[in-house]
C-alpha cells in the first residue's frame, strides 16, 4: 500500500510526497531515520526511502512530545542559573522570559533529561527565534552527545525543518531532536540508523488501481469528518497500527493534555512585544549584543 500510494503521488505531487515521507521519518519512526531519508530526498530516490522506512522500528515518542510537551500555554516561573546573570528586557519570548536566560536553561534541562522543562523552554524559544533555537541545539548536541551519528541526525532534523515552507512549519523535527537528545542522556543505546531494508519499486504499481483502505479516512479528511472521526480516534488508531513497534518513553502516557489543547487552544493571553526588526535580525544572525540596563 505504501508503494501504491507513493506511485499515485509521485508524478503530480512529488514535492508533497517527499514532505510526507520526511515527516513520517521523524513522527512515526524510531531511531536515526530522517538523515537516511534526507539522503534519498537529495537523490530523489523514493524507492530507497520506502525500502528504509518500511521495515524500520515504529514509535511515536516524537509526536507525543510535539503534541503534549512542546508547548508554553501555561507560564512557568524560571530563574537564572547563577547570580552573575544581568537581566535585560529587549529580547523576550512570548511569555516574557529573557531569551538569553532561557538558552543555558535549555541546555541544563537536556542534560538533566527533564522533558517537561525542555518542552516548555523549546517552545518559548523557537516560536519567535527558530534560527536561535537550532543554533543552540546543534551546539548542545556537540557538548552533550558522545555519539557522532546522533549529532549528525540532529543536523539532518535541522535541515528537514529548514525545508518547510514559512507559515506551514510543523514542530515535529524540533520534537524529534529533543527526544533523541534526552534518550541519549538517559543512556538509550539503540538509537541507530536503519540497517535492514526491503527492496521495493513503486513503478510496478503504475497500471494498478487499488481501493483506498478505510483507515486512510481519518479526522484529517472530509469523508472522515462526515463519519464523525475524531483526533482521539486518530491517536489511538495510529498507536495500534505501528509495525514493527518499538516500545518508547511515552507509549503508556495519556494524551489528555493534547485533547485539552485541541479543544481550548494552545495560547494564552500572555504575549509580550517582539523586538524591533533591527534587533530581531541581529538575534537571528547571531550578532546581537544585549543592551544591558
Amino acid at each position: 500500500m505504501a508503494c501504491y500510494a507513493a506511485r499515485e503521488m509521485s508524478d503530480k505531487y512529488r514535492g508533497y510526497l517527499w514532505k510526507r515521507l520526511l515527516t513520517t521519518s521523524a513522527e512515526d519512526c524510531y531511531g536515526l531515520v530522517t538523515g537516511p531519508v534526507l539522503d534519498c530526498y537529495e537523490s530523489n530516490d523514493i524507492d530507497k526511502a520506502l525500502s528504509i522506512m518500511l521495515p524500520t522500528w515504529k514509535n511515536r515518542d516524537a509526536d507525543f512530545f510535539a503534541c503534549n510537551l512542546l508547548n508554553s500555554r501555561d507560564r512557568i516561573e524560571l530563574t537564572p542559573l547563577d547570580d552573575s546573570y544581568i537581566e535585560q528586557d529587549v529580547v523576550l519570548t512570548k511569555n516574557g522570559h529573557d531569551l538569553f536566560m532561557l538558552l543555558p536553561l535549555l541546555e541544563k534541562s537536556l542534560y538533566d533529561a527533564d522533558d517537561k522543562l525542555a518542552g516548555y523552554i523549546s517552545k518559548e524559544i523557537y516560536s519567535r527565534y527558530r534560527a536561535v533555537f537550532w543554533r543552540a541545539i546543534l551546539q548542545y548536541a556537540k557538548r552533550l552527545c558522545n555519539s557522532v551519528p546522533i549529532r549528525e541526525e540532529v543536523k539532518s532534523l535541522k535541515y528537514a525543518d529548514d525545508l518547510q515552507k514559512e507559515g506551514h512549519r510543523s514542530s515535529i523535527y524540533i520534537a524529534k531532536a529533543i527526544v533523541i537528545l534526552i534518550k541519549e542522556r538517559l543512556g538509550v543505546n539503540d538509537l541507530v540508523a536503519p540497517e535492514r531494508m526491503i527492496p521495493v519499486s513503486i513503478e510496478r504499481f503504475t497500471n494498478e488501481i487499488r481501493r483506498v483502505p478505510s483507515y486512510a479516512y481519518d479526522c484529517h479528511t472530509l469523508y472522515g469528518k462526515r463519519l464523525g472521526k475524531t483526533k482521539r480516534d486518530f491517536v489511538l488508531d495510529e498507536q495500534r497500527g505501528l509495525r514493527p513497534h518499538k516500545q518508547g518513553m511515552y507509549d503508556d502516557c495519556p494524551w489528555d493534555r493534547f485533547f485539552d489543547f485541541d479543544k481550548n487552544g494552545y495560547n494564552n493571553d500572555l504575549s509580550f512585544p517582539e523586538p524591533s526588526e533591527e534587533i530581531m535580525k541581529e538575534v537571528e544572525q547571531g550578532t546581537y549584543v544585549p543592551r544591558l540596563f
